[in-house]
């Protein structure tokens, strides 16, 4: 339960260890710890991976089942417009939920202790 409560914080954009603090310093800008309790949220722009690969699935998903549903539901001399505006609403989603993805990142390490004795991390302590 704590795991899942972790990743409620990160998606909040909240400190996934105590809850307390922010993750982010801007819509997109990433704290590097938390002001709250200490915890670090990551190293050198490490969120960004695994951030881009969790909003290009869900992104890439979501297009999967609504371009199905378009083929399927409108009519042919319509489908081209409907595509059309599918790949603009894709590319909003996008754009607005990689700040989500990235606080789901930063909850998916915390919770894992990605960052707890990494070697990078001894000469700033």
């Amino acid at each position: 339960m704590r795991g899942v409560l972790m990743l409620l914080r990160g998606l909040a954009g909240r400190c996934p260890a105590c809850g307390r603090g922010k993750v982010f310093n801007s819509f997109y800008g990433l704290n590097s710890v938390c002001a709250r309790c200490g915890n670090r949220f990551h190293i050198d722009g490490s969120p960004t991976v695994g951030a881009m690969i969790i909003n290009m699935f869900i992104t890439i998903l979501i297009g999967f089942v609504a371009g199905i549903l378009l083929v399927l539901w409108v009519p042919a001399e319509q489908l081209l417009w409907g595509l059309a505006g599918l790949l603009l609403v894709m590319a909003l989603f996008s754009a607005l939920f990689y700040r989500i993805a990235r606080g789901l990142w930063v909850g998916i390490t915390t919770l894992t202790g990605a960052y707890e004795g990494d070697e990078r991390l001894a000469g700033e302590e």
